[in-house]
């Protein structure tokens, strides 16, 4: 430490090396426990918490996302091919990367990933204190809270299944996913009891709990676990979202999703009819880099902000809205979804 002249965040090394300015970008950092999200600056009450008050004058400066940061230099342009002189934006923390690709620009929307996570989120202008969200963050645009809840419970655990044990099932080459899209498809949501919980790499609050198949019976095939699959990941999604709810005064006026659940329409009108809530798509198939190209959009001096990038580059593609007649058949099964998780959570 005796010889550090900064600490950075990964990312924020890397533009330190592209730029030789260091910057601590604000989305990023605010998720450290080493910032007051009230101030929106390093505190040194906290720093004392932790025992790291000699690290204090080793934090860069805080900058926000879409800050112009520098230029790459020659020497950074040498080695990588990036031209001399390019401008460079300070960037963003993923969730809100995808959250500003989706044009989530205040706070009549919430935005779903269902990925490697299950990320669910919304902002405002105060943070949620009453300790029924997991997370609050500062988000790009200055003078908002991301508000999230977040766990490993998303669509990888459609893809160890699919990965695992529908593959070797199928002929070689043939197309496994679009295979279990159908198979999934064929099974009614009234016509299958059977309940399963994504916790694969671990539960919504626990991250020692397990995956599971409830109510399984000899009759049950392949396609009916694969229902149970596509279900459970979105019942875990609205397990968040229905706290996210709870934090709110009004709903929202749609739910825009991203992650590979969206290249499924029948999955994204399963999320629909289980949320009870429109369901958006963006047209982009990688919506971080969507978000991190409109903060550099910003920084090379193209766009005013980050709200007026996010409106003259995001796209909705289709909005997929709840059929109501499946909403007290879906209610019931979340039901059973929370009963089979409670009872599994004691013997975890």
């Amino acid at each position: 430490i005796d010889r550090t002249r900064y600490v950075f965040g990964v990312k924020d090394y890397v533009r330190y090396r592209m730029t030789g300015e260091a910057r601590a970008e604000i989305t990023d950092i605010s998720g450290s426990n080493l910032v007051n999200l009230a101030t929106a600056s390093y505190d040194g009450e906290l720093l004392a918490r932790f025992g790291l008050e000699r690290v204090a004058d080793l934090l860069p400066p805080l900058t926000y996302s879409a800050e112009f940061c520098g230029q790459v230099t020659p020497e950074c342009a040498a080695q990588t091919g990036l031209l001399s002189g390019m401008p460079v934006a300070a960037g963003l923390f993923d969730i809100d990367a995808c959250a500003i690709a989706m044009d989530i620009t205040g706070g009549d929307r919430l935005a779903a990933i269902a990925g490697t996570w299950s990320i669910n989120e919304y902002i405002s202008a105060a943070p949620v204190m009453s300790g029924g969200v997991k997370m609050n963050s500062l988000y790009c645009l200055p003078g908002w809270y991301l508000v999230e809840e977040c766990s490993p419970t998303s669509a990888s655990n459609h893809d160890w299944f699919v990965r695992q044990i529908l593959r070797g099932a199928l002929p070689a080459g043939a197309d496994a996913y679009g295979a279990a899209n159908d198979l999934a498809a064929a099974i009614e949501p009234e016509d299958s009891p059977v309940i399963f919980l994504p916790y694969l790499y671990g539960g919504s609050d626990d991250a020692a709990a397990t995956a599971a198949f409830a109510g399984l019976q000899s009759h049950h095939t392949a396609a009916h676990m694969l229902r149970a699959v596509y279900e459970g990941v979105a019942f875990g999604h609205r397990l968040h979202i229905r706290r996210l709810l709870d934090s709110r005064s009004q709903p929202p006026a749609a739910v825009r999703l991203a992650g590979g659940v969206v290249r499924s329409p029948m999955w994204v009108q399963m999320f629909a009819d289980i949320l009870e809530l429109p369901v958006e798509t963006v047209a982009a198939d990688e919506l971080g880099a969507l978000g991190a190209a409109m903060t550099a959009a910003v920084a090379a001096g193209a766009y005013a902000d980050l709200a007026q990038a996010a409106g003259a580059m995001t796209r909705v593609e289709k909005v997929y809205r709840p059929n109501a007649a499946l909403a007290p058949i879906y209610r019931q099964k979340f039901d059973r979804f929370m009963k089979v998780r409670r009872a599994l959570g004691e013997i975890q």
